[in-house]
């Protein structure tokens, strides 16, 4: 079992919007949003799982980094896997599956996800934090986050 709590992050829809591509490009992660999510592994003492599409691209840490959350910041299984086509059970959703997978193979204390996608397992329901795309992760998401973290 994993003593160290962990936040499972989506990045697009959550701390890149629409709102702020227009701002800074394709991509671009605001330091605000960044923050809130070091601040909430900061206060927590947790540490990040990307569980994003972002963890295919070879330099999702690196852009990561340059917003603010460095390596420092990653649990040592830094990304959800990918699930095989035959591995997807049919009307389970793939994201809560993934988690799923992840959650099996280190079995947290406890555990946040923030994702603005709804699905997830029943069973992590309660530590879903499901942020609106349209604004992306808020300092109420995160004080819930954190709250959830701290049991």
């Amino acid at each position: 079992m994993a003593a160290t709590p962990l936040v499972y992050l989506d990045i697009d829809g959550v701390i890149v919007t629409d709102r702020t591509t227009k701002l800074g490009g394709a991509g671009y992660i605001p330091p605000g949003s960044a923050a809130m999510v070091v601040d909430i592994l900061d206060q927590t003492g947790a540490r990040l799982v990307v569980a994003s599409t972002w963890r295919r691209d070879a330099d999702c840490q690196d852009k990561l980094a340059r917003a603010g959350i460095g390596q420092e910041r990653y649990f040592m299984d830094w990304r959800t896997p990918d699930l095989l086509p035959e591995e997807e059970i049919a009307d389970l959703p793939i994201r809560g599956s993934e988690i799923d997978r992840h959650l099996q193979r280190h079995r947290p204390a406890r555990y946040v996800i923030i994702d603005d996608d709804p699905g997830m397992l029943p069973h992590q329901k309660h530590f879903h934090i499901q942020v609106d795309p349209s604004i992306g992760l808020t300092w109420t998401d995160a004080e819930t986050a954190i709250a959830l973290l701290r049991g």
